[in-house]
């Protein structure tokens, strides 16, 4: 099935695992493999890039490389080479996001006040955030709103795989589920 990334939100870092850019994709070719990002002056002409791209159900993730084209840059994507027990790789990320449903035998529960998080790391299979103490438990599902550039809001389904406790927040590692996303969608 082809993807339509166009008016997503990109996350283009470098090889050492830094932000480069923030950006909405303006044109997008599957069949060619490649991404038209507004210019930036971070995304230098012929280096190498990570990009990771906020989807709904979860994010796709690319090894990339940038090009110039017009006022514009081209990112040419390509699925690196991974080892077999190679875990994904997880990316720095800083972008608000709210927790809106739990989802519990299979219903989805909206929440009467949407619970404010942040996310500090993303992977094509999860994510890590913080919230307030106590937000949720180790094994809860629930749907996750997370903020995009003009107003392009990502929802994403999650299972708490671990909590780590601070005395001013809790922090959640979770793993992104894509099975039955069309249904909550």
């Amino acid at each position: 099935m082809p993807k339509a990334f166009k008016d997503c939100n990109a996350f283009i870092y470098d090889g050492n695992g830094d932000l480069m850019a923030n950006v909405d994709i303006l044109e997008h070719d599957d069949e060619e493999q490649f991404i038209v990002v507004p210019d930036a002056p971070a995304l230098i002409i012929d280096k190498l890039c990570e990009v990771v791209i906020m989807t709904e159900p979860a994010p796709h993730t690319y090894k990339g490389s940038i090009h110039k084209s017009g006022g514009r840059k081209r990112v040419r994507l390509y699925k690196g080479v991974e080892t077999e027990n190679r875990k994904e790789p997880r990316y720095k990320i800083d972008v608000p996001a709210n927790i809106i449903r739990l989802i519990y035998n299979g219903e989805l529960h909206t929440m009467l006040t949407p619970v404010a998080a942040r996310l500090i790391n993303i992977s094509r299979g999860g994510m890590r955030f913080r919230s307030v103490l106590n937000a949720l438990s180790k094994g809860d599902r629930f749907q996750i709103s997370v903020k995009g550039t003009g107003g392009n809001d990502k929802l994403l389904i999650a299972d708490v795989v671990f909590r780590a406790d601070t005395p001013e927040h809790s922090e959640y590692g979770c793993r992104l589920v894509e099975k039955d996303a069309e249904r909550y969608g």
